[in-house]
């Protein structure tokens, strides 16, 4: 048998047999399910509370206590402390955010 018509054999083998595969009917998304976001002033209290963490790191210690298997996290948590700290470190070039003091006095 020439290499040729071994690799067109082995070819046809791989194809067949992905094609007589079971295929699920459902969608792709069947046994998951969906998480809620979690609400802002929640996640600006773990926030918080851990330490003020970034999002990272924040998952991170989410995820040791079982939070994450409720909620997802927000992409942006408030956080007036955290603001105020990228102002100082950044150039003049853009607009600083401006929300409530989440975290008590700063």
């Amino acid at each position: 048998m020439g290499v040729k018509s071994r690799n067109f054999l082995l070819a046809t083998m791989l194809y067949t047999t992905a094609a007589a595969a079971p295929t699920s009917s459902r969608g792709s998304s069947s046994g998951k399910r969906k998480l809620t976001v979690m609400p802002n002033e929640l996640a600006a209290q773990l926030h918080a509370k851990f330490g003020l963490r970034g999002r990272n790191g924040l998952l991170g210690a989410l995820k040791l206590f079982g939070w994450l298997n409720r909620y997802h996290l927000p992409l942006h948590i408030p956080c007036a402390a955290c603001n105020i700290t990228k102002a100082r470190r950044r150039a003049r070039t853009g607009t600083v955010r401006v929300e409530e003091n989440t975290h008590g006095p700063v």
